[in-house]
C-alpha cells in the first residue's frame, strides 16, 4: 500500500493501526511552505545523528563506556534479565552486572562476559540501573524495587514487572514520580493502561497523547512500545520511531530494548536520546 498525504506528514500514519493501513507514506507539499511539525520522525538519518556522540576514541577502555547493572530475573524468569544484560553489552556498555532479588547469579560458563551482583549489592561505580525484566511481583521484588527507587543516585530504566509494581502500589509510584535522576519507562500498551488506570483500547486510540500523559505524570522519559514506538519526555517533546516490524512481536525483545537503552545511557547519552536511538536500533 502507498499513501500520499498533502502539505505535511501526519503522525497517525506512522504509529498503531495507522501504520498497518498506510503502508509506504509519501508527502506532497503542493509547493507550500509549512512550519516544523510538533514531533520528530526517527528514521535512519536521525538515528545516525543520535549515535554520533558514541564514537569511540582509540585510547578508550572498558571504564570509558559505562557500567550497567540489571536487576530482575525472578525464578522462572531468569532469561528476561539475561537478555537485558546482553542487550546492554551489545549496545556498547563497558561493563554489565546482573543481580536478582533472591541472589541468583548467571552461569559464568555460559555468560563469562557478565558480572554478578550479590543480593541487595549496590556497587559504587554503577552508571545506570535497568530494573524490572523478569523481576516478578513478589514482596521480595517489591522491596528490592522500593530500595532502588528510594536511593536514585544514577539514571534508571524501568521495565516490565517494575512497571506493574508501580501501577499496583501508590508508595512505589510516589518514589518513581519524585526521583531526582533521569528515568526511562518502557511500557507496552497494556502496562501503559495499568499505569494510567485505563484500557489498552484507549491507549492505542491516541498513542502520542498516552505517552505524553505518562511522561508528565511520572516525570520520566517514556517509550510506548508497539508499531511505531512513541518516545515522549516530561517537557512535552515526542517522537515516533520509524523502524521495526512484526518480527519483534515475540517474548524477550522488550527486555533486550531495556538493556540497549541502559547501555546507551551508560555511555553518556541523555535519557531521551537513548530512548529514541535504542528503540530505532
Amino acid at each position: 500500500a502507498v499513501t500520499v498525504t498533502f502539505l505535511g506528514d501526519k503522525p497517525g500514519l506512522h504509529t498503531g493501526a495507522g501504520r498497518v493501513h498506510a503502508g509506504q507514506v509519501r508527502v506532497d507539499t503542493l509547493q507550500v511552505e509549512t512550519g516544523p511539525g510538533q514531533g520528530t520522525l526517527i528514521t535512519r538519518r536521525e538515528g545516525l545523528a543520535l549515535a554520533a556522540p558514541l564514537a569511540r576514541q582509540p585510547d578508550s577502555h572498558k571504564g570509558s563506556h559505562g557500567h550497567v547493572a540489571v536487576l530482575g530475573g525472578a525464578p522462572g524468569l531468569r532469561g528476561a534479565a539475561v537478555l537485558a544484560a546482553l542487550g546492554a553489552q551489545r549496545s556498547g556498555a563497558g561493563k554489565v552486572s546482573l543481580g536478582t532479588p533472591d541472589g541468583w547469579q548467571p552461569d559464568s560458563g555460559q555468560h563469562p562476559n557478565l558480572m554478578s551482583l550479590a543480593a541487595r549489592q549496590r556497587p559504587p561505580d554503577i552508571d545506570v540501573w535497568v530494573v524490572g525484566c523478569g523481576l516478578g511481583q513478589t514482596r521480595e521484588s517489591r522491596k528490592a524495587l522500593q530500595a532502588l527507587l528510594a536511593n536514585p543516585s544514577v539514571p534508571q530504566v524501568i521495565d516490565a514487572d517494575a512497571l506493574n509494581l508501580v501501577a499496583q502500589d501508590s508508595s512505589v509510584a510516589h518514589a518513581l514520580r519524585y526521583g531526582s535522576q533521569p528515568r526511562v519507562l518502557t511500557p507496552h500498551p497494556l502496562e501503559a493502561a495499568r499505569l494510567l488506570g485505563t484500557t489498552t483500547a484507549v491507549i492505542q486510540s491516541d498513542r502520542i497523547a498516552a505517552a505524553l500523559r505518562l511522561a508528565a505524570r511520572f516525570g520520566s522519559v517514556v517509550v510506548l512500545k508497539g508499531a511505531g514506538t512513541v518516545c515522549a519526555d516530561p517537557a512535552g517533546h515526542w517522537a515516533i520511531v520509524e523502524a521495526g516490524s512484526a518480527a519483534l512481536a515475540t517474548a524477550g525483545t522488550g527486555d533486550v530494548l531495556a538493556g540497549v537503552i541502559g547501555g546507551l545511557i551508560a555511555q553518556g547519552l541523555p535519557a531521551a536520546s537513548a530512548a529514541c536511538l535504542g528503540s530505532f536500533v
